[in-house]
């Protein structure tokens, strides 16, 4: 078995040292014939250094790295001066003059590479500069990883965003100026942005992010998983005394699940790679770095978590990003914690839902470590806790972990935000995993969980009152208002019992009752 490349994002690094390529060389030589200028966005961790380290090397000409890949004997091998610009690798901290200076260093580090000296101080000047003395060679090659990161890094403070911008757009604008030195340029991000917001005169810069043919340039498909990684599933089998096939429906469902198109499905790379290397199912979305400011957009946009498996959306209305209109569906589907399920293109309606078991996890934990102020690595096992409380039928101690869960709240919290209290127990009551169905009372202030466990079925309710006076008798009329509308009369059948578990929560404590 080849190496697993963890961590490895240099092509000419992975060949050298025999460590395990998943062939995409298929579709970059179909990218190579078919245009010139392309942008491509996914989330973090799928490859998209990889390629463009891979396309590098294929444009510097350099054949004998690819003998065993398709593109070996399928395009004319030639080498182009090739520009590689990290947008991570230059400050955007600072002002934008600052950054624009920053720019201006950057590409004069680049022109030292080709022994080309540049005494300009300026973006115009110095990009036309690079370009008429690398064309002298043969006409030059633009790869440029992380575009979107100096908007992303400030994206709740739009001012700033907006100058940095400006500077961005001034950068591609003396791009676009030496567009006739150019032989190729692709450009790679996670968010995307209106082209409008960058790229304002490149109307030939073609967006695949969604494009069907390129559906799995980055990622690990099913087929590819099974061909490159067959023994290492056997391996996986073996550890856990289960067949292939078993192994193989587990994998998919932690890490698979990822599409661009409604109909092709990916895994992250780095995920399941990870889960061959330590040889567990674990979570490995956590070290993604989740944006810090997620957390603050659903709670101010009271996002409904029980519906995020099954979005309805019109996909024009978040398909690209602004930090002005900040569509939390299009931060969640972008960075990868929503997935396309189906998609109707032509009537712009696709279904979304999380790509797979990992995924959701995070997210919601992340959530309730967020909502909670209980630190990451502390709340898994609360959520294990209260789950073998539910189950063992320990009310009291459920009750009680949950209190403790609450009473992290900042106290302003207790008395102005009701919702979080109802996002927060959502997110519970999924984590434990269970079949949950939620409904809301006329009143829109009490959620209902309907949770199935083997022979019980839980009909749990939560409503939030300020003061715990006559808590009992409120939610002892609210069992009956629930029990004689009969809301939950399909899920009521022989073979099953049901317990009623009402819940006051107020600034102080929690009361509540059982039937």
């Amino acid at each position: 078995m080849r190496k697993l490349p963890l961590g490895i994002q240099t092509f000419s690094e992975l060949i050298a040292n025999n460590y395990l390529y998943i062939d995409k060389t298929k579709e970059i030589e179909n990218l190579i014939s078919s245009g010139k200028y392309y942008l491509f966005t996914r989330p973090r961790r799928f490859g998209k250094s990889l390629l463009l380290s891979t396309l590098k090397e294929i444009f510097k000409g350099n054949k004998e790295l690819f003998k065993t890949l398709y593109i070996y004997d399928k395009i004319e091998w030639i080498n182009y001066p090739v520009i590689y610009i990290k947008f991570s690798s230059i400050m955007s901290l600072g002002t934008a003059e600052e950054f624009r200076l920053n720019i201006v260093k950057y590409i004069q580090t680049i022109a030292l590479k080709f022994n080309i000296t540049t005494t300009k101080t300026n973006i115009l000047e110095i990009v036309a500069e690079l370009f008429l003395e690398l064309q002298k060679i043969n006409n030059v090659v633009l790869l440029i990883d992380e575009y979107d990161k100096p908007i992303a890094d400030c994206i709740t403070n739009i001012k700033k965003a907006g100058e940095l911008r400006e500077v961005l757009r001034e950068f591609y604008n003396a791009i676009k100026e030496n567009e006739k030195y150019i032989k190729f340029c692709f450009i790679t991000g996670i968010l995307k942005f209106n082209k409008d917001s960058f790229f304002t005169e490149w109307k030939n810069l073609k967006d695949i992010t969604i494009d069907t043919r390129y559906a799995t340039l980055c990622g690990c498909t099913q087929k590819e998983l099974e061909f490159y990684c067959k023994d290492r599933i056997l391996k996986l089998a073996e550890k856990f005394h289960d067949t292939v096939e078993n192994t193989k429906a587990e994998i998919k469902s932690w890490y698979n699940g990822f599409s661009w198109d409604g109909i092709t499905t990916v895994y992250n790379p780095y995920s399941v790679f990870n889960l061959f290397d330590d040889g567990i199912y674990n979570n490995y979305w956590f070290s993604l770095n989740t944006p810090t400011f997620l957390a603050e957009k659903i709670k101010t946009e009271k996002l409904q978590i029980s519906e995020i498996n099954n979005l309805m959306l019109e996909f024009e209305n978040f398909e690209c990003f602004e930090p002005e209109t900040f569509n939390i569906y299009s931060l969640l589907y972008q960075t990868g914690y929503i997935t396309i399920t189906d998609c109707d293109f032509e009537n712009n309606i696709c279904a979304f839902s999380y790509p797979n078991r990992e995924v959701k996890e995070s997210l919601l934990i992340y959530l309730l470590s967020s909502f909670s102020h209980i630190p990451l690595p502390k709340t898994r096992p609360i959520d294990a806790q209260l789950k073998n409380y539910l189950t063992n039928r320990d009310i009291n101690n459920f009750i009680e972990t949950l209190q403790n869960i609450f009473t992290k709240l900042p106290h302003a919290l207790h008395i102005e935000k009701e919702e979080y209290y109802q996002i927060m127990f959502l997110i519970i009551l999924d984590l434990m995993g269970f079949a949950i169905k939620v409904e809301k009372s006329a009143a829109n202030n009490i959620i209902c969980g309907v949770i199935e466990y083997k022979e019980l079925i839980y009909i749990i309710e939560l409503k939030y009152l300020p003061e715990s006076k006559g808590s009992k008798n409120i939610l002892k009329n609210e069992i009956n208002q629930i029990k004689s509308k009969k809301y939950f009369e399909s899920f009521l059948n022989k073979n099953k019992m049901a317990k009623y578990l009402a819940i006051a929560v107020n600034k102080t404590n929690i009361e509540y009752i059982q039937e």
